[in-house]
């Protein structure tokens, strides 16, 4: 089980390393974080400096072995899903909506 309760570190590498060895994530609801812990599928979300949210998200993940290996399996999914390359693919088609919608109104205001 990887425990990630920072709520100042909030896009850490840290947490995809976890998954891709197979570690079920307990992270802090904050920030970059909801890209990688998806609450029930490949870890669990909890409150912010909310140790008893942390604590009981742990202790079913300890009680529960069916459950973290489900958690592992997603985790892991999860991770091989974030190569650079993809990641990379992603940014690229970020800035192409972005240079779309500012050429969009570039001809708007020149049509008026």
């Amino acid at each position: 089980i990887f425990l990630f309760p920072s709520s100042t570190e909030t896009y850490g590498n840290v947490i995809l390393e976890a998954m891709a060895s197979g570690l079920p994530t307990v992270a802090c609801k904050k920030g970059g974080i909801f890209e990688n812990v998806i609450d029930g599928y490949n870890g669990f979300l909890c409150g912010e400096k909310d140790t008893e949210d942390f604590y009981k998200a742990v202790e079913k993940l300890i009680l529960n072995e069916d459950l973290r290996k489900a958690f592992a399996k997603n985790g892991l999914r999860h991770a091989k899903g974030k190569s650079w390359d993809r990641i990379f693919d992603k940014l690229m088609e970020s800035y192409e909506e972005v240079i779309e919608e500012c050429e969009v109104r570039e001809r708007k205001i020149i049509s008026t």
